[in-house]
């Protein structure tokens, strides 16, 4: 049985194999980006909501600070964490930013 398989027959099935690979792989990347578009709008609105929640926690934190109240070490750390990323992730850089820096003058952070 073997013996009646040639050269032309593997190279037939092997263009078969690819054409059904590329035909997959193209149906892939399509179905991939209309799912993109789809989550696009609830993507940003988890980004304005995440940049939200951090800027939340950080002008509560300072403002116990400026109240003269002591943060203890896991809130402090939690608040350099959420402040890096802020300013390097969420690309933030408002009042957020100044009351920072003007606590680290006063010594408060």
């Amino acid at each position: 049985m073997l013996e009646n398989i040639t050269l032309g027959h593997i190279a037939t099935g092997l263009v078969f194999l690819l054409g059904i690979w590329g035909s997959v792989e193209a149906i892939g990347k399509k179905v991939s980006k209309v799912f993109e578009e789809q989550l696009k709008p609830i993507n940003l609105r988890l980004d304005k909501i995440d940049k939200n929640s951090t800027m939340n926690f950080l002008v509560r934190c300072f403002g116990d600070l400026d109240k003269g109240e002591k943060l203890d070490e896991a809130t402090k750390l939690r608040l350099f964490e959420q402040y890096g990323y802020y300013i390097n992730e969420l690309k933030g850089n408002t009042y957020i930013h100044d009351t920072y820096e003007r606590l680290k003058k006063e010594g408060k952070l």
